[in-house]
């Protein structure tokens, strides 16, 4: 499982860490969202789904 966000793409609006349910997402030094806590992460996709720059990508594994 991951959460990812391409710094290029990400804008640090924290829409993305405002919105998770759990709680998983937290910022950087720089000001860009990351995975903080991967034990509360759901992989509902939430995060992905409302980052209007398209910079947060939940892989699931198979």
């Amino acid at each position: 499982m991951a959460v990812e966000v391409d710094k290029k793409l990400c804008k640090k609006c924290r829409i993305c860490i405002e919105m998770c349910p759990k709680g998983a997402l937290d910022v950087d030094a720089d000001g860009t969202a990351y995975l903080a806590h991967p034990d509360k992460c759901t992989l509902c996709e939430l995060c992905s789904w409302v980052c209007p720059d398209f910079a947060v990508d939940v892989k699931k594994e198979k």
